[in-house]
């Protein structure tokens, strides 16, 4: 069989992470997954799936408010680059590929020199309800009107062409040719639970907001956030009508999916790791946004994170000029110094890290080893991680 890298990038995706991953492994030989700065557990459940020993490649990329289409396609290309494989499919947590015949021996027949173009099925709610298991408990697929597609990109041709957002369709120079692949499906499972949809519109909102390229709110999500706000928000009607024009005109067919042919058990076991209050979670994306808007440094030197709250970090530049570098923060594990100020700036904890855009985490502190495996659980990379000895070599090296 072909080999198959699917790519995704995920925020706040608790609910429907753990079945995404054990469904989509059954025919993946490896997952690339990007975290956008989840709060609900979504990471904590993907670092437990890892430790079972699953083939996921795992990167976080919280510090910029979901820019989707420049994270997703730069990824895009280091797959192409660095891994050997047939096939990259760009594949969303909330979607589930599969072919209508149950045969995954159609990846062997898609063409290598083209890309190939999948319906995109979308499956809604008949009635709002707990949703324990999607596959049992929304059954009812949309039909009977034109559907959009998603892509499958051929390894050989990644590198040159950019995903579209939402993956609907790449954008090339060359004219790629696409091919019509619609023995494969992409189940799609947008609405699912109320909470959920509250925190990808709220979410969604600040992201917006926050965004280099947006900076105001969409018309539609601010008359959902109305009609929530009034209590007049219909999500049975909502899922029925997801991604509709007003002058469609839906069918629905009962169509539950057949997971039978899956060989890893979908059981979820993570459920707990599951955080179901929106307000700690909205609470957490504050804490994100304060981060990022307070730990802003000058762009013409570089920026620089300080591990550390003692003497070492106090006398950091106290030997040495430190006129190319700025620091924007300081890092300590003491949960009770966060969002306190040390030489008047901001100290985080180290998993608010991730939030910020800096060209390097310096460890001014003794406990150097406990440090770096405390970086490499929140996964910072260890290219960015220096001590304060190593800064000072590269400083007399600049000199010499």
């Amino acid at each position: 069989m072909k080999k198959i890298i699917t790519l995704s990038m995920v925020k706040n995706e608790a609910d429907i992470i753990e079945t995404f991953v054990r469904y989509t492994i059954n025919f993946a030989d490896k997952m690339v997954i990007i975290d956008n700065g989840s709060t609900d557990g979504t990471l904590e459940i993907l670092k437990a799936l890892k430790e079972e020993n699953f083939a996921i490649d795992l990167y976080v990329e919280a510090n910029s408010f979901y820019e989707q289409i420049l994270i997703e396609n730069k990824y895009l290309k280091k797959i192409a680059e660095e891994e050997i494989c047939d096939f990259i499919i760009p594949v969303d947590a909330d979607e589930f590929i599969y072919p209508i015949s149950q045969d995954f021996s159609v990846f062997d027949k898609l063409p290598e020199d083209s890309i190939s173009l999948i319906k995109w099925r979308n499956y809604c709610l008949d009635k709002e309800k707990k949703i324990e298991n999607i596959f049992t408990d929304i059954t009812i697929r949309r039909s009977g009107v034109d559907e959009f597609t998603k892509v499958i990109v051929p390894s050989q041709i990644a590198g040159n062409v950019f995903l579209t957002m939402g993956h609907h369709d790449v954008m090339d120079e060359n004219n790629l040719k696409r091919n019509l692949a619609f023995d494969i499906v992409a189940a799609h499972f947008p609405v699912r639970t109320m909470m959920q949809i509250k925190l990808k519109l709220y979410q969604g909102i600040l992201a917006q907001l926050m965004s280099s390229y947006h900076s105001v709110v969409a018309f539609h999500w601010q008359e959902m956030f109305e009609k929530i706000r009034e209590g007049d928000f219909d999500i049975v009607n909502y899922s029925k009508r997801y991604a509709l024009q007003e002058d469609d005109t839906p069918v629905f067919v009962e169509e539950p999916i057949n997971i039978d042919w899956c060989s890893a058990k979908l059981l979820r076991k993570y459920k707990d790791k599951i955080k179901n209050n929106i307000e700690d979670i909205i609470f957490s994306i504050a804490e994100m946004m304060a981060v990022r808007n307070i730990a802003i440094g000058k762009k013409s030197v570089k920026q620089i994170v300080v591990y550390g709250t003692g003497g070492t970090a106090k006398n950091l530049f106290r030997s040495f000029s430190s006129s190319d570098y700025e620091i924007i923060a300081y890092a300590d594990s003491d949960r009770n110094k966060e969002f306190s100020l040390f030489e008047g700036k901001l100290v985080i904890a180290p998993d608010k890290l991730k939030y910020l855009d800096y060209d390097f985490v310096v460890i001014a502190s003794k406990n150097i080893n406990e440090i770096y495996r405390k970086l490499d659980e929140e996964y910072i990379d260890k290219k960015k991680v220096i001590t304060n000895i190593d800064l000072l070599r590269m400083e007399i090296e600049k000199h010499f």
